[in-house]
């Protein structure tokens, strides 16, 4: 996944793909039982915008439920697949803030110019970003690019929020 995902047209020697091996439930359930918050995602990686009500249930709160009942615990954050203002929509939208407390954006700004209190931006760093990047990211350089990102969510986000 993460070869295709994120390296498509690179080829990756041997100890850079045995450092991107997913974690295996059994590191999850250990994150979680010391102290991390441990969130949902979906169950495929899809953007979530092209599905149907039904689909977007099952890859949403099916997924909560398969982490839950792993870690018994509840799962009260969300991190939309690829987090761009085009994963998101109305459906999506509804769905996520009734069923998590949190959900997490891959609109890049700062915490407190989110659209409210349940839609969050944040900085994500990708896997083998180059010092020079993570940097720019944490410094707020790359914010900018995402300037119509936020006004639109700022304006769809906080008209359907209630």
């Amino acid at each position: 996944f993460i070869q295709n995902s994120f390296f498509p047209k690179k080829e990756l020697d041997e100890n850079i793909k045995r450092e991107l091996i997913p974690m295996t439930w059994d590191d999850v359930i250990w994150l979680s039982k010391n102290g991390h918050e441990i969130g949902a995602h979906t169950k495929n990686h899809i953007l979530l915008s092209t599905l149907n009500k039904n689909e977007i249930y099952d890859e949403i709160i099916d997924a909560a439920k398969i982490i839950e009942k792993k870690i018994k615990k509840n799962v009260i954050n969300f991190a939309y697949p690829f987090g761009n203002i085009n994963s998101i929509n109305a459906d999506t939208h509804e769905l996520v803030k009734t069923r998590f407390k949190f959900a997490f954006s891959n609109i890049r700004g700062n915490l407190i110019d989110s659209p409210n209190n349940h839609f969050l931006y944040r900085q994500n760093i990708e896997p083998l970003s180059p010092i020079w990047k993570i940097k720019a990211i944490v410094e707020g350089k790359i914010n900018i690019k995402y300037k119509k990102q936020r006004k639109y969510a700022n304006s769809f986000l906080n008209k359907n929020f209630s």
